[in-house]
């Protein structure tokens, strides 16, 4: 298989009626925004580690990792951005426990939000996105619903 029609099948999201549906997809403007963040992260990786050096590394695909497919994916930077503003925890995309809820912190996240440039933007901001909706409601939900359903099905073939 191709790596852009590998790509494409990661990115498709299957609904409970069986519709398949392309979601959060890398993209140009995707990796910008991924490239700002994998900045923050890297630079407060390095803030965080002179004080507890045995911090959890990030995981070979975090979107705070520049490069990786989640890091090009707006609808995820989008996500992570809310989460650094507003302070609410981004967990790990790796770490579920038997329910398919998240059991670990995202390294990348904790890094992010101890740079500079997230403090600036939290205050900024006033610790609020521009939109009705806080960042906990808008992406990281439905992204924990899909995953759930993905360890789901797993578990059913299995």
């Amino acid at each position: 298989m191709g790596e852009a029609r590998r790509r494409r099948e990661a990115a498709k999201v299957m609904l409970e009626d069986g519709t398949r549906l392309f979601n959060n997809h890398p993209t140009p403007q995707g990796r910008k925004l991924g490239t700002l963040l994998a900045d923050m992260a890297d630079v407060g990786e390095l803030l965080v580690r002179s004080e507890f050096p045995l911090s959890s590394p990030r995981c070979k695909s975090c979107a705070f990792t520049r490069g990786t497919f989640p890091n090009g994916c707006p609808e995820t930077c989008i996500d992570l951005f809310g989460c650094l503003v507003e302070d609410e925890v981004f967990f790990c995309h790796e770490h579920f426990d038997d329910n398919g809820s998240p059991t670990s912190i995202c390294a990348g996240w904790e890094f992010a939000r101890h740079s500079g440039k997230a403090k600036i933007i939290r205050l900024a901001l006033d610790g609020k996105m521009p939109s009705e909706m806080p960042a906990r409601s808008a992406g990281a939900k439905a992204y924990l619903r899909e995953h759930r359903a993905k360890f789901q099905r797993r578990k059913e073939r299995a």
